[in-house]
């Protein structure tokens, strides 16, 4: 499935009220509705069984929050 990660010197920027992680994961249609640049995520192509979910973020397993 296709998917946006955010880079890594977006991580904290904030979109509106809500702050970007680094590596989280946002669908194409979440992109849009958040209005994200997409010059701030890099499109990845990840299986919808290796994500998770932690403190209400989506991410690639092995690419988490503090890689």
């Amino acid at each position: 499935m296709k998917y946006f990660r955010v880079k890594k010197e977006y991580d904290n920027k904030f979109i509106g009220s809500r702050a970007l992680v680094q590596n989280e994961l946002y669908t194409e249609k979440e992109v849009e509705r958040r209005n994200i640049p997409r010059s701030y995520l890099d499109e990845v192509e990840v299986k919808r069984t290796e994500t998770y979910w932690s403190f209400g973020a989506r991410f690639s397993l092995g690419c988490g929050f503090l890689d």
